[in-house]
């Protein structure tokens, strides 16, 4: 999936979330759950009010079905080889760090939309641990970010844990908890 594809079919169907969010929303769903509940969704991207140009909805339905296939088969990668839905390495950092809380706050939205309950993340303090680093992420103030290499070395091992973290989770709740038991991202 590309990041201007998504981008343009959000926007051209009126949704109220970008192609980061979007993708971090189906991210957590996904990492959870083994299927898209389509009105939480729906809820998530578009206002109460909103306003539904039919061939802009057939794009945008054709577009998340897509992102979907996309994100199942990421996350499942035996190669780790997932990646998150931001803006080129060559965009301003501010703008990507934006992005990254924007995924961070979709993915978490996603991960209660998928069906992760507080019981089930108090029996791993690893798993919690991770949430809770992904909820700092996500509330983050992006104005400030300056350019400089050190912010960038930063912002990207930052990208690399919530990669790796979106991965972890997606392994205990899905995938074998005993295999993933010393993998968890530091």
């Amino acid at each position: 999936m590309q990041y201007q594809i998504l981008q343009d079919a959000l926007a051209d169907a009126g949704a109220i979330i970008g192609a980061p969010e979007c993708h971090g929303l189906f991210c957590g769903i996904l990492a959870i759950a083994n299927t898209l509940p389509v009105g939480s969704i729906q809820s998530a991207l578009f206002s109460e009010d909103a306003d539904f140009d039919p061939a802009n909805m057939v794009q945008l339905t054709d577009t998340l079905e897509a992102l979907a296939e996309a994100v199942n088969a990421d996350l499942g990668d035996p190669n780790f080889e997932f990646s998150m839905l931001l803006a080129d390495d060559d965009t301003d950092i501010s703008l990507r760090v934006a992005e990254l809380k924007s995924w961070c706050q979709g993915f978490l939205y996603g991960l209660g939309v998928g069906g992760l309950s507080l019981s089930s993340v108090s029996e791993s303090s690893e798993v919690s641990e991770v949430l809770a680093d992904i909820s700092k992420i996500a509330q983050v103030s992006d104005s400030a970010v300056v350019s400089s290499e050190d912010n960038e070395r930063d912002f990207f091992e930052l990208l690399e844990f919530v990669r790796m973290s979106a991965l972890y989770i997606q392994e205990f709740y899905r995938g074998d908890a005993a295999e993933v038991g010393d993998s968890m991202p530091h």
